[in-house]
């Protein structure tokens, strides 16, 4: 019973993460937002739980690697160009960390995740406030991603 308890605990905590990641990408009215960046969050949790329970050696990092490159894929697809501008690079690199993050609690690296999670909320958070600031001061138009709301 106890092994579920595990488990439970690592896919509730890359929820957690994930979804307090996700709700700034919900309230920017990002493509991939609270339940997208939930779910890659709990997808790469439950890869981690694979990667280290169901298998062993080599076999557990092709796992790794096949996460990194899957999500890759549909990181690419919140990915924008219009004209001179590309938006969603924050979105698919985001989605990317998240599954990073989730990754690493199913291996149960939760000070890693944590300590993640954290950068990346700064990085989605305060840096969007000093780059608005900075674009400004520069009288440049503001980026998609820093248009307050």
């Amino acid at each position: 019973m106890r092994f579920y308890g595990v488990i439970l605990l690592r896919l509730a905590l890359a929820m957690l993460l994930a979804v307090i990641i996700g709700a700034d990408r919900e309230r920017h009215d990002k493509p991939a937002g609270l339940r997208t960046i939930a779910m890659v969050g709990v997808g790469g949790c439950l890869f981690g739980l694979l990667a280290t329970m169901a298998f062993v050696g080599d076999a557990s990092s092709r796992v790794v690697q096949g996460l990194v490159t899957g999500v890759g894929f549909l990181g690419a697809g919140t990915i924008i160009k219009e004209r001179s501008r590309i938006e969603g690079l924050t979105t698919a690199a985001t989605i990317w960390t998240v599954s990073g993050i989730g990754l690493a609690v199913g291996m149960g690296w939760y000070a890693l995740a944590i300590m993640a999670a954290m950068a990346v909320v700064f990085v989605l958070t305060a840096l969007r406030h000093f780059e608005a600031r900075r674009r400004k001061a520069a009288g440049e138009p503001p980026a998609p991603d820093t248009i307050e709301d």
